[in-house]
């Protein structure tokens, strides 16, 4: 759980610095924008993995601290309310995630369905259950136009179909739904859904400037987006990129109208620059992760020494079990004597184990120091539970 929340606020960064980045592009063409917000949310997925690869290794043998945990004639009800809570933290994330993801995946099942059920007339597929056009799919993309615009001329349609086929171009249903499983994972961070937004209505406004750039007659597609978007008031696509919706839509035909607005693609410099500057973010990010960690007998090395310690309690169940043993415990004594990062090395009882992180939290130290200077230090501590 702590790897999530911290990778949630190192994306708020990125995320945050690509907004600042996104509004200084606000004349440059949409797919610039585009293309920004598309590594946003692949670096953005990446970073946990970066974390977790960039685990800090020590470079000597672990000197283990020991403690030996009494069990008490009471137990500490706020202690195992607090486990509690911190249990029911993940319980909550979980949930969350297991919720987004299942009306993803239904969503895309109602597009498969929809797919399946489409009748191919002329020179499109139409289905009844659409009310604009969407794609969908990545090895095979599917292009699929609502019923009633199977009586309008070719050309007319030819502009909704060259619509969705720049989508298809720029494998843009592959990116959003990339948006969909970040949103779900980060759910509770409202900067990961402000990049979704952002992706997705810079995606609609590439997709209309690469039509335009064509020599297309602005005021004739501004029409047909309005007229379509009349039919699809309620309609909503998540796994599925859909061409006009209500909630962009007065923005996006102002930027049509707009003959001094530029179209089509960026320099591939600008192309490259964006992405770069973007990954360029997440390296020291994740590299934080990585700094120097000392261990016990490495040269010059002054131990790190507790100067405050609290001891673990029971949980209730554990004594009613008349559970003992000893939880390992891997930390380290950050340079303000803090243990961070404490991970359980050797479980005996999840009540208990979650015990003996939250004492070892709780502790502080006089830190390591090297030449003075004070270090981070790699410990083990192992947490004996005796009932007595």
């Amino acid at each position: 759980m702590t790897l999530v929340l911290t990778a949630a606020l190192r994306s708020s960064v990125v995320i945050v610095a690509a907004w600042i980045g996104a509004r200084g592009l606000s004349r440059a063409p949409a797919a610039l924008r585009r293309r920004l917000w598309v590594a946003v949310v692949c670096a953005s997925g990446v970073l946990p993995m970066a974390m977790m690869a960039a685990d800090r290794v020590p470079t000597g043998g672990l000197a283990p601290l020991r403690l030996v945990a009494i069990a008490p004639s009471q137990v500490e009800t706020a202690i195992a309310g607090t486990i509690q809570n911190f249990a029911w933290l993940a319980v909550v994330w979980a949930a969350g995630v297991t919720l987004l993801l299942a009306r993803l995946a239904s969503s895309l099942v109602r597009i498969v369905r929809v797919t399946r059920a489409a009748v191919r007339r002329d020179d499109a597929w139409y289905a009844s259950d659409v009310a604009t056009p969407v794609t969908w799919g990545l090895m095979r993309p599917v292009i699929l136009l609502p019923a009633y615009t199977a009586e309008w001329p070719a050309e007319r349609r030819r502009v909704l179909v060259r619509h969705e086929e720049a989508h298809v171009e720029h494998h843009d249903w592959l990116w959003l739904i990339a948006a969909r499983i970040l949103c779900a994972t980060f759910w509770f961070n409202p900067a990961v859904w402000v990049a979704a937004w952002e992706l997705r209505r810079e995606t609609e406004r590439a997709a209309d400037d690469e039509v335009l750039a064509e020599g297309l007659d602005a005021e004739l597609y501004a029409s047909e987006l309005v007229n379509v978007a009349r039919h699809a008031a309620s309609f909503a696509a998540p796994a599925a990129v859909a061409m006009a919706t209500g909630a962009v839509l007065e923005d996006r035909v102002l930027r049509i109208l707009d003959v001094r607005r530029r179209r089509g693609p960026s320099h591939i410099v600008w192309r490259l620059a964006v992405v770069a500057a973007v990954f360029a973010l997440v390296v020291p990010l994740a590299a934080r992760q990585s700094q120097r960690v000392y261990a016990v007998g490495d040269a010059g090395l002054e131990p790190p020494r507790a100067v405050y310690k609290t001891t673990p309690r029971y949980t209730r169940e554990a004594m009613q079990a008349r559970i003992e043993g000893t939880v390992i415990l891997d930390a380290e004594v950050s340079e303000e004597g803090v243990a961070d990062n404490i991970r359980v090395e050797q479980s005996l009882d999840e009540g208990l184990d979650q015990s003996a992180v939250q004492s070892l939290a709780q502790w502080r130290f006089e830190p390591g120091r090297v030449d003075g200077r004070a270090v981070r230090v790699a410990v083990t501590v192992d947490v004996e539970f005796v009932l007595r």
